[in-house]
């Protein structure tokens, strides 16, 4: 059984990491980029992407996935966000050398490469 747990840099602080993603998903996140956090009124909110060795990009917001992507190949290596004015975008890298890229606001593939 593997569960995640989470690190605060700023005061030490340990934490379930199902706040941030569902423990379902420790076996197969392969890379994870928390997009957004707070802390609201003593409990940590979040805004986080993940990729999975399942080939999925997986959002999830306090730690319930809200939306799947199936993507276009195995083996993800690599996430990141980037801005393009007002679009924003996932990039993926595979280990394969090959890149997709996600739309933010409709989860969907724009392009892969």
């Amino acid at each position: 059984d593997t569960r995640f747990l989470g690190y605060c840099l700023d005061d030490g602080r340990v934490f379930d990491g199902a706040w941030v993603l569902p423990h379902a998903y420790s076996a197969v996140v392969r890379c994870v980029l928390i997009v957004a956090s707070e802390d609201w009124k003593g409990q940590l909110k979040t805004s986080v992407v993940a990729a999975t060795s399942r080939n999925q990009l997986v959002w999830c917001e306090d730690g319930i996935p809200r939306d799947v992507c199936q993507l276009p190949f195995e083996q993800p290596e690599g996430l990141q966000m980037v801005s393009r004015g007002r679009d924003v975008l996932f990039v993926i890298t595979f280990s394969s050398g090959e890149v997709c890229a996600v739309w933010k606001d409709s989860f969907q593939v724009a392009a892969s490469w």
